[in-house]
């Protein structure tokens, strides 16, 4: 069984611009949804696309460090 490369090494770094923007839209989501706990109270779908946005956000953030490094990848 052949696994997927993780996203970090897919994301295409030659464009540190478009990482940071991706970035920005992942954190203004989190924010979003973390606002809405704070005024509904908990709810376990909230919190579950929190999780996944913030892993999301996890691979920009590597891929930003790539970037940044002068690294290769798959992207």
């Amino acid at each position: 069984m052949i696994e997927d490369p993780l996203k970090r090494y897919t994301i295409d770094i030659s464009d540190l611009t478009k990482i940071n923007i991706e970035i920005e839209a992942y954190q203004r989501m989190i924010d979003w949804y973390e606002s809405y706990i704070e005024r509904k109270g908990e709810y376990e779908y909230v919190q579950e696309r929190i999780a996944h946005l913030n892993n999301e956000m996890s691979e920009y953030l590597i891929a930003r460090e790539f970037a940044k490094e002068g690294c290769r990848t798959y992207g």
